[in-house]
């Protein structure tokens, strides 16, 4: 335990662009929803809190946690790849204890940064669906992205520890394309898509804890699973 929590202190120290202290790059991740506290009080003090501004400052903001967050991991991986800064974290660190430390020092400022989200939801009054209860909306709406921000972290992992950044970015690209293509294809088959949605919203929204466990658990698994791949790769560039 004692080594995962250095490694998590490095890897926070690497997403802060190596500033020597983690804090930066907590902050950075939460600057989006505070500057949409700000701007929602503009908004209020100038009387243009209509609901289509305050719709479009929630979008801005949760566009920007995510391209920070994937930022971040990205910039882990550049200071990571850097021949002075990755012996850092080798000695006295084992590689399953280095790769275990990523990711849970990605999965804490990601948890994080969606904490804030949801309290920016609540202060700022945005609801990402209109006439339903505000905590339940808000609940889900950051846990779909904390699940999609850490399922796009273990689909992306394994290829940075891989390649070389520039190219495992390629590849994340090439990937994210043929992803793309799935779901086109998929969209095109016979199938009552309107209906199969009403009832995963319905599900959804019946039992908070349902959509929350079963978040969590495709969150950790699919980590897991990632993290393993991660470290036989990361083994396997090592020796050649």
């Amino acid at each position: 335990m004692k080594a995962i929590a250095k490694q998590i202190r490095l890897d926070m120290q690497r997403c802060s662009g190596g500033t020597g202290g983690y804090w930066p790059g907590v902050l950075l991740l939460i600057a989006a929803p505070l500057a949409g506290v700000v701007l929602k009080g503009v908004l209020v003090v100038t009387g243009h809190n209509q609901d289509g501004n305050i719709d479009l400052v929630s979008g801005l903001v949760t566009g920007f946690c995510v391209a920070g967050a994937a930022a971040m991991q990205i910039q882990l991986f550049i200071e990571f790849s850097s021949s002075a800064a990755r012996l850092n974290g080798i000695v006295p660190i084992s590689r399953d204890h280095q790769v275990l430390g990523r990711y849970s020092a990605v999965m804490l400022l990601v948890l994080a940064q969606c904490c804030s989200l949801a309290i920016y939801l609540r202060i700022a009054g945005g609801q990402p669906w209109k006439g339903s209860d505000p905590w339940q909306a808000a609940t889900l709406f950051t846990l779909a992205i904390f699940v999609l921000e850490m399922l796009l972290f273990a689909l992306a992992a394994p290829l940075f520890y891989w390649l070389e950044p520039v190219k495992a970015l390629r590849a994340l690209l090439v990937l994210f394309a043929l992803i793309a293509l799935v779901g086109i294809v998929l969209a095109w088959l016979p199938m009552d898509w309107g209906t199969l949605m009403t009832k995963l919203g319905r599900f959804l929204t019946r039992d908070l804890w349902k959509p929350v466990t079963l978040g969590l658990a495709i969150v950790l698994l699919a980590n897991l699973v990632s993290a393993g791949v991660s470290s036989r790769v990361y083994a396997r560039r090592e020796i050649d």
